[in-house]
């Protein structure tokens, strides 16, 4: 046990945990010996006019308590003097001593047990999108298919949630406790802001709408990070090589989403399939000959999947068929 962790104890700014290690360490068989050890040394260094029976009969209380199974080394005989006040000697026996009277004191201290942690999942369905609304009232946006976690601690003394999939975040502001958002290897920081975060097949994406974000990662054990300004986006196609790619995005099409729009320009057919698969739940399918590097600018305002997929047929001229879930594009 260090003694500044017993010096705090006995100042009475210790933590809990401290408060609690301190009295666990006295039931184990290291700590009891240990005490006696100091308690003889302190002993045998002590002036000659203290008093031995008092700070043994102290010692004796504090191991009955902590149930000693065997006998305590008595001290050594000492001459009798009057003991007088017991904090006043006490405190010439040096911190170990002082210990031992503050500890006999407090023989019914018990420890109170710390509350287990526990762990939130929110998660979006495929096909749909969830509000949520956090302890210290930032609003996140799940979309379809995303996942958020975080814990019993979050808005105690800190604000930290993991993202998989893709969220919009309002954040609440607060100087003390920065929101943080762990997005697979990426780390994002920020203290009031609103920005959109996803993480699709390993790239992750942070785009900054208002306020000021960092946003981190680690590459070959070093710390790397970029500031964001509104209007900016940081991408990281590889979570182990290089640093962000830093670049300006259009809002609306990023953004679009949480409005219920479905937003693209100059996107490729096959990217904006993937769009439709998470967006809508259904599995899309393309027989030979449909051409998906093709590319495409529109926007789609809460519209069936049906519509959308006869807004595509008239700009790239294939064919559809809706079998339930799946989806099958011919030529």
């Amino acid at each position: 046990m260090e003694k500044e962790i017993l010096k705090k104890y006995l100042s009475g700014t210790a933590s809990l945990e401290e408060q609690t290690a301190v009295i666990e360490w006295l039931q184990t068989d290291e700590g009891k010996a240990q005490l006696d050890s100091l308690m003889q040394e302190q002993w045998d260094h002590a002036p000659e006019d203290a008093e031995k029976g008092e700070l043994d009969r102290m010692l004796k209380g504090i191991h009955e308590q902590i149930q000693v199974s065997t006998p305590h080394k008595k001290l050594p005989e000492r001459k009798k003097y009057n003991w007088g006040k017991s904090i006043r000697i006490a405190a010439s026996l040096g911190l170990v001593s002082l210990l031992t009277v503050l500890l006999y004191k407090q023989l019914n201290f018990k420890p109170v047990p710390s509350e287990e942690i526990k762990t939130y999942s929110k998660h979006a369905e495929i096909g749909e999108k969830l509000r949520l609304r956090l302890p210290d009232k930032t609003i996140v946006i799940l979309n379809s298919n995303a996942t958020l976690r975080f814990t019993s601690e979050y808005g105690k003394s800190v604000r930290e949630v993991v993202l998989e999939g893709e969220a919009f975040f309002e954040i609440t502001p607060d100087k003390e406790r920065p929101f943080k958002v762990k997005v697979d290897e990426v780390v994002v920081t920020a203290l009031g802001t609103a920005f959109n975060a996803e993480n699709r097949a390993g790239e992750v994406s942070v785009a900054l709408t208002e306020g000021k974000v960092s946003v981190e990662k680690e590459v070959e054990g070093k710390a790397v990070r970029v500031l964001l300004d509104p209007g900016q986006m940081a991408t990281s196609v590889d979570q182990r090589l290089g640093p962000f790619a830093v670049a300006a995005f259009d809002v609306s099409g990023v953004t679009a989403w949480k409005a219920g729009k479905i937003h693209f320009k100059g996107k490729a057919l096959g990217d904006i399939l993937s769009e439709l698969q998470k967006w809508y739940g259904v599995e899309i399918k393309q027989e030979k000959g449909v051409n998906t590097a093709r590319k495409i600018s529109g926007t789609f305002n809460n519209e069936s999947l049906e519509n959308v997929l006869k807004g595509l047929t008239f700009s790239l001229g294939f064919q559809y068929e809706i079998n339930g879930k799946e989806v099958v594009l011919k030529k």
